[in-house]
């Protein structure tokens, strides 16, 4: 049985709302996981909203949590994830990294707790 895709984001991304999640953050990382699943990497795909739900429960991830960005050089940056879903920070950090290598040609940016 194949099931759209479509239908499995708006699943995935209710049960992370039901968890704590703000819905644009229950998109993204519903998106994230169906990709994943697509392109072949269970591992990385639905078969975490279980260990998801888990870490909630015993406080390791912060559904609701967003990275907070530190700016040491206007090409270096630091983000504290704070906990958030990897997804989030990490799609905050790439985006930083990018703007900055195009501004400045390079860019360096550390992630820690997200």
């Amino acid at each position: 049985m194949r099931i759209e895709p479509g239908s499995l984001k708006s699943f995935a991304s209710a049960v992370l709302g039901r968890l704590g999640a703000p819905h644009p953050i229950a998109v993204q990382v519903a998106d994230s996981l169906i990709c994943a699943d697509e392109a072949g990497y269970n591992t990385h795909g639905l078969n975490l909203l279980p260990i998801y739900a888990a870490m909630i429960n015993d406080g390791a991830i912060n559904p609701a949590g967003e990275a907070i960005a530190e700016q040491i050089t206007p090409s270096i940056c630091r983000y504290d994830g704070r906990a958030a879903f990897g997804q989030v920070t990490g799609t905050a950090a790439t985006r930083a990294g990018i703007d900055m290598a195009l501004e400045h040609g390079l860019a360096v940016v550390a992630v820690r707790d997200g």
